[in-house]
């Protein structure tokens, strides 16, 4: 199962839809807000093996693998606390991915809405004691599509 999000801050595409929708046409796509219900339904509903989260990125030329997720949420530079009030400050990825050309490792998150979900799921499939491998990639907003596409297919393949 693969999950992306809808374009947002007034832009009129968002790349990790695109890249989403190439991969599966039945890709998850969701709003830009801290909001799991929806995601976490379509976990349920799916039983997916696999769960692929994948954001856009403005600041960074490669394709990241993100290795944690961060119990803490933020928009606009402003602080809104934690994720989940007894969760632990971490919870990492399960897949050990390694990085393939155009990728690289990440273990430094930021705190908006991508790693809201990808916490939220990590933590749903623990409690549940799911056997889904859970990753989640950034895409650069400049990168051509066809070559992020390609760059996630060789990473999960």
């Amino acid at each position: 199962m693969i999950f992306a999000f809808e374009p947002f801050s007034g832009e009129n595409a968002n790349i990790s839809k695109m890249v989403a929708l190439n991969l599966d046409k039945n890709a998850v796509i969701l709003p830009v807000e801290f909001d799991s219900k929806e995601l976490l339904r379509q976990i349920i509903a799916k039983k997916p093996t696999r769960i692929i989260g994948i954001g856009r990125c403005r600041r960074w030329k490669l394709v990241r693998i993100e290795r944690k997720a961060t119990n803490f949420k933020e928009e606009n530079g402003k602080a809104l606390g934690k994720i989940n009030a007894k969760g632990p400050y971490v919870r990492f990825s399960t897949p050990k991915i390694k990085p393939v050309s155009g990728s690289r490792i990440s273990y430094k998150m930021d705190t908006f809405v991508c790693n809201y979900m990808l916490y939220s799921v990590l933590e749903f499939v623990e409690k549940n004691n799911l056997s889904a491998k859970v990753a989640f990639f950034h895409m650069p907003m400049t990168m051509d599509l066809n070559d992020a596409v390609e760059t996630i297919k060789s990473i999960i393949e």
